[in-house]
């Protein structure tokens, strides 16, 4: 990876947007660390440059309500924003609807959203959710008891369903080594959630 000026601008941006936030778990750790893991996921699979930008800046769009599609594409193009755009979650506000169900509900639109999208914004999905179920798995070897509340089993049936159809959508779109990746990482959390069976969906 060559560390150009616009990628730097990444970087600097992505720090200072996200400054304030961090990751679960009892450490805290800078959520910067989960952008620089997915970039150095990205960049293992020979990610062209657009793609490690938007990945570094693939949660500003869904968190950071002050910094709009527009002004992200004034900062890195037309291309990185809609890269962004098809990546961010939708927030589901109904009411009628249960946290569980309205979980599903915004899972459901990025799947829907996901199988429209291109073969670069599939490459950040799968480095996005690679880390994520690293940080699961590693959260409970490690006993972190904030992590372990937070994904408790029923949240881990959840997040074997959305990381299984999420691949689903990516089989056959990204590369094979990335596919065979994140494949490892969701059989490491199905083996996870069957000590702690439950409910299904």
């Amino acid at each position: 990876m060559t560390l150009t000026p616009r990628l730097q601008k990444a970087i600097d941006t992505a720090a200072l947007l996200h400054k304030d936030h961090v990751r679960i778990g009892k450490n805290k750790i800078p959520y910067i660390t989960h952008l620089i893991h997915v970039l150095a996921i990205l960049d293992n699979h020979e990610a062209n440059e657009d793609t490690l930008i938007a990945g570094l800046l693939h949660d500003t769009l869904e968190d950071i309500p002050e910094y709009t599609g527009e002004k992200l594409a004034l900062d890195f193009g037309d291309n990185v924003r809609n890269i962004v755009e098809s990546l961010t979650e939708i927030r589901i506000f109904d009411d009628k609807l249960s946290p569980r169900e309205r979980w599903i509900a915004a899972k459901r639109s990025y799947l829907e959203k996901l199988s429209a999208a291109s073969r670069e914004a599939h490459m950040i999905s799968a480095a996005d959710k690679i880390h994520n179920m690293s940080c699961i798995i590693e959260g409970y070897e490690t006993e972190d008891e904030i992590m372990m509340l937070r994904f408790d089993t029923l949240a881990l049936m959840g997040q074997v369903w959305f990381n299984g159809e999420v691949l689903k959508v990516l089989s056959g779109n990204i590369p094979s080594n990335l596919e065979e990746e994140y494949s490892k990482y969701l059989s490491k959390l199905q083996l996870l959630q069957e000590k702690y069976p439950d409910k299904r969906y």
